[in-house]
């Protein structure tokens, strides 16, 4: 049997996917194919790389090495420096193991994507890399670009927006790809407000509309999109084709939320909910 993985973005809200994979941090064999969206690629990065705690570390930093919100604004002049994140981070500040994670791609034989909006196209390109470290955080870069905060970021010609426009949780992919059941982590309870980008029209459309009026178009469609994804989602569970984990109750945390003590707080909700969710993954890979 295929297991697929796919992990929902949500900015620093991913610090739930953080909890409930740093409990599974053994649990890597079992999957044929994992996918990664925003935030939900860097936590699936880490995880393919075995660093359990990683993820936690790059969502709640000192303020000094902040990469996001304000702290990152006063020190470096962008809310969201991307490239902070992508390579200082890597390299000096949170090192990264790319020997671990092309070691565990290559022999293993898992199959790691990230999701990521094309901004020419409109369309979902999902982008893998198992050998070259440059284009790996370029791939992360792209995906976790969020519209109006991040410039569009390159990789191999296209310019790309966060992967939630298009894709926000990839488990169809991994289904076409040939996994039999796929276990899906949400950052947010069950009918909470996800984010709807018509509020921000205007400003969209003098950011993306002429220059790339398809993603515009995405980016106007998207609240409809993700619902629509969601009630298929709610069938294949039913099916039993698809297991959710996801927070069980509201947590009063932003995206850009700054304080570390709700955020420790969602991580070890992640934590216990993975562990307190043992017997419904046995049966649930047993059916």
């Amino acid at each position: 049997m295929k297991i697929g993985l796919v992990l929902e973005g949500g900015a620093k809200c991913g610090i739930f996917t953080a909890g409930v994979l740093d409990y599974m941090k053994n649990r890597l064999d079992m999957f044929s194919y994992i996918g990664g969206v925003s935030a939900g690629a860097g936590a699936a990065m880490d995880f393919v790389a075995e660093q359990p705690g990683r993820t936690k570390k790059v969502i709640t930093p000192d303020k000094e090495n902040a990469y996001m919100g304000l702290d990152s604004l006063l020190r470096t002049g962008k809310f969201i420096n991307l490239d902070y994140m992508a390579y200082d981070y890597t390299e000096k500040i949170f090192p990264f193991d790319f020997d671990t994670y092309f070691r565990n791609i290559n022999q293993k034989g898992i199959t790691v994507e990230y999701v990521c909006a094309n901004c020419q196209t409109g369309k979902t390109d999902y982008l893998s890399e198992s050998s070259d470290k440059d284009r790996l955080l370029k791939i992360i870069k792209a995906s976790c670009s969020l519209p109006i905060l991040c410039p569009p970021s390159e990789c191999d010609g296209s310019y790309y927006l966060d992967g939630s426009i298009t894709d926000a949780v990839p488990f169809e992919r991994a289904l076409e790809l040939g996994c039999d059941k796929v276990i899906a982590v949400m950052t947010r309870p069950w009918g909470a407000h996800h984010t709807d980008y018509r509020k921000f029209s205007k400003v969209l459309k003098a950011m993306y509309g002429s220059k790339y009026p398809a993603v515009y178009e995405c980016l106007m469609k998207r609240s409809a999109a993700y619902e629509k994804q969601e009630k298929r989602m709610n069938a294949l569970v039913k099916e039993g084709k698809v297991l959710v984990v996801r927070p069980q109750r509201k947590f009063s945390i932003s995206k850009f939320e700054r304080s570390d003590e709700r955020l420790a707080e969602l991580y070890r909700h992640g934590y216990k909910l993975m562990h307190n969710k043992e017997k419904a993954l046995t049966e649930f890979l047993a059916k």
